[in-house]
């Protein structure tokens, strides 16, 4: 059975949880109001990341991490970013750009097959995204 959905929560928890890092290092050198709710999300990242990458364990299928290249463009785009006004809501606007690509690849994986069997975890991680983005609208 092809675990598409999975593949693709594990590789967009696992992008995230390494961009919220790097977001995180990046504001080490100010006082974020928004750094208590990025640290939340990238734990919440990781812990998706952890189950997907357990279900494709467990089937024996290939763990979708995000390729190398893509994080270092994360990465840099951030740096770019935070040379210059870097404040809580331009952080805000970086973080919700990057969860809508994960929810727009969310949806284009979205097969029936995988959707009911995994139906929980689906609805589980969109809950999140969605929630994630209503509460990072505070700071615009």
């Amino acid at each position: 059975m092809n675990k598409n959905i999975i593949k693709t929560i594990c590789k967009c928890s696992d992008m995230a949880f390494f961009s919220t890092g790097d977001l995180l290092d990046k504001m080490n050198e100010k006082n974020f109001k928004i750094k208590p709710l990025i640290l939340d999300i990238n734990k919440e990242y990781f812990k998706y990341y952890e189950i997907s990458k357990d279900i494709l364990n467990k089937n024996n299928l290939e763990i979708s991490n995000s390729n190398i290249f893509v994080k270092l463009m994360s990465s840099f785009a951030v740096y770019k970013k935070s040379l210059f006004d870097f404040d809580d809501s331009k952080i805000a606007k970086i973080m919700i750009d990057g969860i809508l690509i994960g929810v727009n690849d969310i949806e284009k994986a979205l097969d029936i097959d995988d959707y009911n069997e995994y139906k929980k975890l689906v609805i589980s991680f969109q809950n999140f995204q969605n929630n994630t983005i209503n509460e990072l609208e505070k700071y615009l």
